[in-house]
């Protein structure tokens, strides 16, 4: 059964978005659920239409989350500075996501949103983009209630 509210039955936030970057298993475009499970202590995002596995994320593993446009990302990667910082917050990503942007186009059209939510990994932080769109009912929320969600689980499948 699509979900569309903000909200479980069970309470828990949860938002449609559409993948952009940095999941195994999934690729560009495929429409996801993310759903903060505080019971469980975990971001589970889940496949939409195509047959994916599910992630599981450990809240206490989020180093951060944020929200960017597609324009904040063009405008930084028009100087060193600015993509020197790209470089730094999104590593591989910030490829990922200029590519996403295609520059060079003549056409201009609206600019895209993404939430990048930026976890511990094995040696370093590594981000997971997802990218805003109309059926990302209530994402502001999601954003800031997954800031703060740092409750750490024992014995939880993380990524």
């Amino acid at each position: 059964m699509p979900i569309f509210a903000s909200k479980t039955k069970s309470g828990a936030r949860s938002v449609n978005f559409t993948y952009a970057a940095g999941l195994p298993s999934y690729q560009p475009g495929d429409a996801v659920n993310a759903t903060i499970d505080t019971a469980q202590g975990s971001l589970v995002i889940k496949a939409r239409v195509f047959k994916r596995p599910e992630i599981s994320l450990a809240l206490d593993r989020i180093t951060e989350v944020t929200r960017i446009t597609e324009d904040e990302i063009i405008e930084k990667n028009k100087s060193v500075l600015g993509r020197a910082a790209i470089g730094a917050l999104f590593g591989p990503t910030a490829a990922i996501i200029g590519g996403l942007s295609g520059v060079g186009t003549t056409k201009k059209t609206k600019s895209r949103d993404f939430v990048i939510i930026k976890y511990t990994a094995t040696a370093e932080d590594a981000p997971i983009v997802l990218e805003i769109v109309g059926a990302s009912i209530g994402w502001d929320k999601f954003v800031k209630e997954l800031r703060p969600a740092q409750a750490p689980q024992e014995g939880r499948i993380t990524l």
